[in-house]
């Protein structure tokens, strides 16, 4: 029973130590660099974290034992998430040559 009790007691410590973003799947590149320049810089930050970026779930988790560096990567990737996210109008078929242009024009 102690075992037990002293193993829930770190996964509850290690648990406490993660931050979980939900992301768009077609942002994860962005988050992740050229190379993975992006995300190991992440992994440099602050005090250190570690940094996975899942592109079938969007999900991105952070790692570390110092809250202020868990947010401060939280913060860059939201922002990295807000410069590349892709939104979508929809607009009337009949309006498409007054927002492209008429074709052949």
């Amino acid at each position: 029973e102690r075992a037990k009790n002293l193993v829930s007691k770190k996964i509850d410590e290690f648990n406490s130590n993660i931050t979980t973003i939900d992301v768009p799947a077609e942002v994860i590149p962005a988050i992740i660099g050229k190379g993975g320049a992006k995300i190991n810089s992440f992994r440099s930050e602050g005090a250190g974290a570690e940094v996975e970026a899942d592109s079938t779930t969007g999900k991105v988790k952070i790692y570390s034992h110092d809250a202020a560096t868990r947010e401060t990567i939280k913060s860059a990737v939201e922002q990295i998430v807000a410069e590349n996210h892709i939104g979508h109008v929809s607009i009337e078929k009949t309006t498409i040559g007054l927002v492209l242009g008429e074709p052949g024009k």
